[in-house]
């Protein structure tokens, strides 16, 4: 239902997104500073039964799932994003977890390194 409605309002906006990516429930668009409450505003108009918040950039970025987005002469630049809260750490290899938990946890850190980052520099000190 919801992204039907995100479809509608896409294609019949004056402005629309530039950029739109979607996972379940959280959406992330790139659109013009000026067509931003438009948007949001006919986001929810559509449906009395949904409702679309949304956070603004700051500092030239977003957190979005676990990435930043952060714009940079232009371009969009996508690293791992972690609370302020986060501490770094990980299942011990010597603790008496089961061992394919520990193969995953370091398997998806890699894989989030290697495929939701968009430059070697963010690459190279995520897999570090």
């Amino acid at each position: 239902m919801q992204e039907e409605i995100e479809d509608s309002v896409i294609n019949s906006t004056p402005i629309p997104p530039r950029y739109w990516k979607r996972n379940v429930d959280d959406s992330f668009c790139i659109i013009k500073k000026n067509a931003v409450s438009s948007f949001h505003d006919t986001l929810n108009s559509i449906d009395p039964h949904t409702s679309s918040t949304i956070e603004h950039e700051s500092n030239c970025q977003i957190s979005f799932l676990d990435t930043l987005a952060s714009r940079d002469k232009g371009k969009l630049i996508i690293n791992v994003y972690r609370k302020p809260t986060h501490t770094d750490r990980y299942l011990d290899f010597r603790s008496h977890h089961d061992k394919n938990h520990k193969i995953s946890t370091a398997a998806t850190l890699i894989h989030r390194a290697t495929n939701l980052l968009n430059t070697d520099t963010g690459r190279n000190k995520e897999i570090k």
